[in-house]
């Protein structure tokens, strides 16, 4: 028989991972997308869609492997992502030279990016509603002052 002390079961438990600001991000990171994921479920695409829909209406004719490298996506994903996004109409690729070709929105891709904006929006607003304005706006130039190059494998 062997003598295990009881647990105080009152206690709340401690979290260890509290003090760290990585852990934070990634939990609201997380709730963020999820709560952004369910928003585009009538337009029947996910983040992944949005966020290469949108870089695609701000720089028409980019280059696929750019796209990837601008929103850190792997270049084995793009190729099916950009394949869906042709397949429901939203995006087609456009010849650059005689060997490469870029994407472009077609019209039912812009009317989808002008959709995503109000979704994102909406999302903001419910995800971040408690950040007031002056805040936010050091915490968007904090976090996008960061170099996030060291991620990346050498």
């Amino acid at each position: 028989m062997t003598n295990k002390p009881k647990q105080n079961l009152k206690l709340a438990p401690v979290n260890p991972l509290e003090p760290y600001l990585g852990y934070h991000l990634r939990r609201v990171s997380a709730a963020s997308m999820a709560s952004f994921a369910l928003s585009l479920v009538d337009l029947d695409i996910r983040p992944s869609d949005a966020t290469v829909i949108l870089f695609v209406q701000a720089t028409p004719g980019v280059r696929q492997s750019l796209i990837g490298k601008h929103l850190g996506i792997r270049s084995a994903n793009m190729a099916p992502l950009i394949a869906v996004l042709e397949e429901k109409g939203l995006c087609q690729k456009i010849p650059l030279d005689g060997r490469s070709s870029g994407i472009e929105l077609t019209k039912s891709g812009i009317k989808c990016a002008a959709k995503i904006k109000i979704k994102i929006s909406e999302n903001e607003e419910r995800c971040f509603a408690q950040i007031d304005d002056d805040v936010r706006e050091q915490l968007l130039k904090t976090l996008s002052s960061l170099n996030i190059d060291w991620v990346k494998p050498q």
